[in-house]
């Protein structure tokens, strides 16, 4: 069994953010701006605090799409995008995208992407 466990911080409250990183997550998820919200974060600080208690940092871009914002170059270890939604531009196709800096990373993702899919069929 898998144990999981979340917590959901609000922008701005950069207490509660500290106070959650020094629980030392394995991971901090970020999307902004936010939908339906449209609250925007500083990336930027965000994978900076992240990186310093060893956590991998995850950005959500679904809403901005690459031609709007990078965040790895913001310092994101990887990037969500949902192509469904503006990458597509028509929602007649179901796709994602997982984007890394680290080659590795990016090496262990496509095993696992093969692992799970075949030939367009879920294993």
């Amino acid at each position: 069994m898998v144990a999981i466990a979340c917590c959901l911080l609000i922008k701005g409250d950069e207490q509660a953010l500290r106070a959650a990183l020094a629980e030392k997550p394995k991971l901090v998820l970020v999307e902004s701006p936010s939908n339906p919200l449209l609250r925007v974060v500083d990336i930027a600080k965000i994978c900076h605090l992240a990186r310093e208690v060893g956590a991998v940092s995850v950005v959500d871009n679904t809403f901005l799409s690459p031609a709007l914002q990078n965040p790895l170059a913001l310092g994101a270890d990887l990037v969500l995008h949902s192509c469904t939604k503006y990458l597509n531009g028509h929602s007649d196709v179901v796709a994602g995208v997982v984007i890394a800096k680290d080659p590795d990373v990016v090496t262990e993702l496509a095993w696992w992407g093969k692992q799970y899919w075949r030939d367009g069929r879920r294993v």
